[in-house]
């Protein structure tokens, strides 16, 4: 079983994915108890909300690559905010994903790249 992070205040990413899939995921709605399940557990990614942080999501990420940079980050964003996703890339961002995303798309998505890195 893999686990996934997310840093997030849409439902739509709370859901529990179906048996069919092999990871479990973890969501925060504030950064210090996101931050502090990052640190106090293990996670093969980490998925944050830019729509949530908007211009903190620089500093989480300096953070989480401080802390663990071997972490892959994931951002979920819509275009309004663009831009930050484009000034974070240089941290390290594995990927993007556009909102609006279904929940269902949302799993595939997660199940197949955490398949590719297993």
């Amino acid at each position: 079983m893999k686990h996934v992070i997310i840093l997030t205040d849409e439902e739509i990413f709370e859901g529990k994915p179906d048996s069919d899939f092999d990871f479990e995921i973890q969501t925060y709605k504030a950064c210090c108890t996101f931050l502090e399940s990052f640190l106090s557990n293990h996670y093969e990614l980490v998925i944050l909300d830019i729509d949530l942080l908007e211009q903190r999501v620089m500093h989480i990420l300096k953070i989480i690559k401080l802390l663990k940079n071997s972490v892959p980050v994931i951002l979920v964003l819509s275009d309004s905010h663009i831009t930050t996703c484009k000034k974070a890339l240089p941290y390290g961002i594995l990927t993007y994903l556009m909102k609006p995303v279904s929940q269902n798309e949302f799993h595939e998505q997660l199940q197949r790249y955490l398949s590719e890195k297993s």
